[in-house]
């Protein structure tokens, strides 16, 4: 009845042939995997940068709020959010 087992050691097959090649190959995709995640928050960003039209918004809000123009928290709600546009705008070009 013929053995199925290796009775020398160094007969084995190597099945470590191809853990330098593995070992590369995991590398690659821990990098493609940090690139698709930087991509996909830079794409988010400069969706909201290209289509968001933060001056309108500003605008409406600052009609919801029902306040004459000379008012001083009219004055203050427009400062905040200018200020929060700039950020927003300042952020976005950054990637």
């Amino acid at each position: 009845m013929p053995c199925n087992t290796w009775k020398d050691p160094s007969t084995h097959p190597s099945i470590t042939r191809y853990e330098g090649e593995i070992e590369k190959l995991k590398i690659q995709i821990q990098n493609l995997q940090k690139e698709n995640s930087e991509l996909v928050s830079k794409t988010a960003i400069t969706f909201v940068h290209d289509f968001v039209d933060f001056e309108s918004m500003r605008d409406r809000i600052l009609f919801e709020l029902k306040l004459g123009r000379q008012a001083s928290g009219y004055k203050a709600a427009q400062k905040a959010l200018n200020r929060l546009i700039t950020e927003l705008k300042r952020i976005a070009e950054t990637f």
